[in-house]
C-alpha cells in the first residue's frame, strides 16, 4: 500500500489541472482515471487557451506528458475507485480501494 497526500478521482481537464497544481507545489498524487470521458464523442475542445478546435484526447496526452516529465510527486493509474473509507484508528487519513485489489493510504481526495 503506498502513501500520497491526494487522490484524484478523474482524469478529465479537471483532474489533469488539478495534478498539475499539486505537482508545482510537490505535492504527492496519483490520478485515477478510467478513461471514460464526458466529452468522448467531441471531436474538439473549447474554451481552453491554444486548445481551442483541438481534439480532447491530444490535449490530455499533452497534459499528461507533461506532468510526467516534469514532476516525480504524480502517478497515474487507469483504473477506477470503487470505494473511499475513512480509517478507524487515525481519523484524518482516507483509504481509496481500487478496481484491481489495491489500496492507496492519503490525506484528501479530489472528485474531478
Amino acid at each position: 500500500m503506498d502513501f500520497v497526500e491526494v487522490a484524484i478521482i478523474g482524469g478529465g481537464p479537471a483532474g489533469l489541472t488539478a495534478a498539475g497544481a499539486l505537482a508545482r507545489q510537490l505535492h504527492t498524487a496519483v490520478v485515477f482515471d478510467t478513461q471514460t470521458y464526458r466529452n468522448k464523442n467531441s471531436t474538439h475542445m473549447h474554451m481552453v487557451p491554444t486548445w481551442d478546435h483541438k481534439d480532447p484526447k491530444d490535449f490530455r496526452a499533452a497534459t499528461k506528458e507533461s506532468i510526467l516529465a516534469r514532476y516525480s510527486t504524480i502517478q497515474f493509474l487507469d483504473i477506477g475507485v470503487t470505494s473511499i473509507e475513512k480509517k478507524p484508528i487515525v481519523t484524518s487519513f482516507l483509504s481509496t480501494r481500487m478496481r484491481r485489489n489495491g489500496a492507496f493510504e492519503r490525506l484528501s481526495w479530489l472528485l474531478a
